[in-house]
């Protein structure tokens, strides 16, 4: 296999399960709401009703309706006053940050810490799911507790971190074979 198959091949490998996600949830129903926005299809119709192609008459009905006319025009105002208000307090914002102000840093760090708490709760996860669950997991299932020959390193943190260290000890005094042959060491 080449190298450019072999990418290819991972490109696809990689990208298959997105493309299914967004085929089964955007693209499918997509294109089932636009067949059925022009058949009589009603959520209450009964099964043995059948599908009747009805083309624009769906349309001119909603169009025809005083309160999808007013929904309508109220989400029409909204949409277009929202986006000029967006775009005014945006460009208002971004002089505060990049003008010649005494406070500029601190504004630029009041833009930014926002950005930190995601960061932050996903941390707490990922430290409850390493402190609580895999363990937990490792007495329900005792095979999932001895996955190294260091010992059980699922139940204890501290053994956990000292074997990761020690193998990279290890790995760091191996020497790195290169695809020719030639050996090199790490440092």
């Amino acid at each position: 296999m080449t190298k450019r198959t072999e990418s290819s091949l991972v490109f696809w490998i990689f990208l298959a399960p997105v493309l299914f996600a967004f085929i089964m949830v955007m693209v499918i129903p997509f294109f089932l709401g636009s067949y059925y926005a022009f058949t009589n299809w009603s959520s209450s119709a009964r099964v043995d009703g059948g599908l009747r192609f009805v083309g624009l008459q769906n349309f001119m009905e909603s169009f025809r309706d005083p309160a999808f006319l007013y929904s309508f025009s109220i989400t029409f105002a909204y949409t277009i006053l929202n986006m000029i208000a967006i775009n005014v307090v945006a460009f208002a914002l971004a002089l505060l940050v990049t003008g010649e102000l005494r406070l500029k840093n601190v504004y630029r760090v009041g833009f930014f810490v926002p950005n930190l708490i995601g960061g932050l709760i996903l941390g707490y996860i990922w430290q409850f799911i390493f402190n609580n669950a895999i363990p937990s997991l490792g007495r329900i299932i005792p095979v999932l507790g001895r996955t190294s020959i260091y010992g059980d390193y699922v139940f204890d943190a501290c053994e956990f971190l000292q074997t990761v260290r020690c193998e990279c000890l290890a790995d760091e005094r191996r020497p790195f074979d290169h695809a020719d042959g030639a050996a090199d060491s790490w440092h």
